[in-house]
């Protein structure tokens, strides 16, 4: 298999028999008990037994790399790539995710008629997405844990919020300043601190992703330059 022309994640976890993947010149075997995730990196040769049922999941890697550029508030300066083998008896949060996509998958016909069904999605990839990210050891594994370090200041929480709500209008540093109940150089230090970098770049940023995101959509009555002016 050759990920790359995919442009996505490939996980799979069998539900009976095995499989087995030649990756990066080691052998990595997959059974009920342990899943695979198949970076998008390099040619890989994936065998599966003829008795093999599985679930598999695939994620594409610009939905990865936008959740986590979210996460860290920041561009990415490498592909996200993750450790191959997935050991579900090593830790419970990766047993949980596994359920919770079997469940999602034996009730999915139940919701196909919802009008909401879209929606709903989007936000259950990107819990699928984050949750992963989390659990499943990658190259970016050491700065998300440190996202845990240090208590986020309440000012810096407002104006992020203050942002998501309001990042379609016209916001000035004056009007974060003022919404975050603190002096400026207090929330630039511990904005710096937390986010590393200054609340306006945080905006900036912000504003980037939202329309790098109604891109991937395929809005196609919407062009770069309206989409432009829609988030300032």
């Amino acid at each position: 298999i050759n990920i790359n022309s995919l442009g996505a994640y490939s996980i799979s976890l069998p539900l009976q028999g095995k499989q087995q993947l030649l990756s990066r010149g080691a052998h990595f075997k997959s059974n009920h008990n342990q899943g695979l995730i198949v970076s998008n990196i390099e040619q890989q040769e994936l065998i599966i037994e003829k008795d093999c049922r599985k679930l598999q999941v695939v994620i594409p890697e610009s939905s990865v790399q936008s959740v986590l550029c979210q996460l860290l508030a920041k561009p990415l300066d490498q592909a996200v790539v993750f450790d191959v083998e997935m050991p579900l008896q090593q830790t419970q949060f990766l047993q949980i995710w596994w359920q919770n996509i079997h469940q999602c998958l034996m009730s999915r016909q139940q919701f196909a008629a919802f009008s909401g069904l879209g929606s709903i999605s989007e936000d259950y990839e990107n819990f699928l997405i984050k949750t992963l990210l989390f659990t499943q050891n990658n190259n970016y594994s050491a700065q998300l844990k440190d996202l845990n370090r240090y208590k986020v200041p309440k000012s810096v929480d407002i104006v992020k919020e203050f942002i998501h709500r309001f990042a379609d209008k016209e916001i000035q540093a004056s009007d974060l300043i003022m919404v975050s109940g603190t002096s400026k150089s207090t929330l630039y230090r511990e904005f710096q601190l937390i986010m590393h970098m200054s609340p306006m770049d945080y905006l900036r940023n912000y504003r980037l992703e939202k329309v790098h995101q109604a891109l991937q959509l395929q809005h196609a009555h919407l062009s770069i330059s309206r989409l432009a002016m829609d988030w300032g």
